[in-house]
């Protein structure tokens, strides 16, 4: 589980992902702002959910990495003060 989640974590921490998912939370936004524009003038329905799912789950991998991190070094510290 911890080689997992040290995979994860420096799969994410990679500059082409985080541009990649930079790119994807740009284009996120302004999906946002067409289909509030297209709604109110055109009347179409248009949806720009995922991007913020993979936001969402982007964000879960990261945090879950920095938890295992953290819980990782506390238990280093406690062996050093054994």
């Amino acid at each position: 589980m911890k080689c997992l989640l040290h995979r994860i974590g420096t799969y994410l921490n990679k500059p082409r992902v985080r541009l990649a998912m930079g790119f994807i939370y740009l284009n996120t936004g302004i999906l946002e702002v067409f289909e509030i524009a297209t709604e109110e003038f055109l009347g179409f329905n248009m949806k720009a959910q995922h991007g913020l799912m993979i936001f969402g789950i982007n964000q879960i991998l990261i945090s879950c990495t920095h938890i295992i991190d953290g819980l990782e070094t506390i238990e280093c510290v406690e062996n050093e003060k054994s």
